[in-house]
């Protein structure tokens, strides 16, 4: 099977792998982060918002990157992680295949600002929904170029 043919199940089994450990790693960082790792969120969102207004997609890729990652290092929790290579790739690859990325990655940065500002406010419950919405947005659009069911 070639790996055009694979995509699908592997865009599915990265959504479903992100729907487990992205809004639980929100709400623990909610409950625990330092000041250290805020500002570690909030330069990688910043550096998001900056790649949006330039539409430098590449730019945008390494920052969506950066706070996904800078969530997870601020679990505090290794096995937590230890995901940030496979959420690099996964962040990359979602990226590629969705149609229209920057306009896809500018409408999403909402969905990234309250995922920050729930943990600023330390609220884990509105930090894993708000993850949520952040992943629901991707999912929808996978659904809509049919990469996913």
């Amino acid at each position: 099977m070639n790996s055009k043919a694979q995509m699908p199940g592997i865009l599915q089994s990265i959504d479903e792998a992100r729907r487990i450990f992205e809004p639980a790693s929100a709400a623990l960082v909610a409950s625990r982060a330092n000041r250290r790792q805020l500002i570690e969120i909030e330069t990688a969102y910043a550096r998001m918002e900056d790649a949006a207004e330039r539409g430098d997609a590449q730019a945008a890729i390494l920052a969506d990157r950066e706070f996904h990652y800078a969530i997870l290092k601020a679990t505090g929790n290794p096995i937590l992680e230890a995901f940030d290579s496979a959420l690099d790739s996964v962040l990359g690859l979602l990226f590629s295949v969705t149609a229209n990325h920057m306009e896809n990655f500018r409408a999403n940065l909402g969905n990234h600002l309250a995922v920050l500002e729930a943990i600023r406010m330390k609220e884990p419950e509105r930090a894993e929904g708000a993850m949520m919405d952040t992943i629901n947005f991707t999912t929808n659009k996978l659904k809509t170029a049919k990469l996913i069911n």
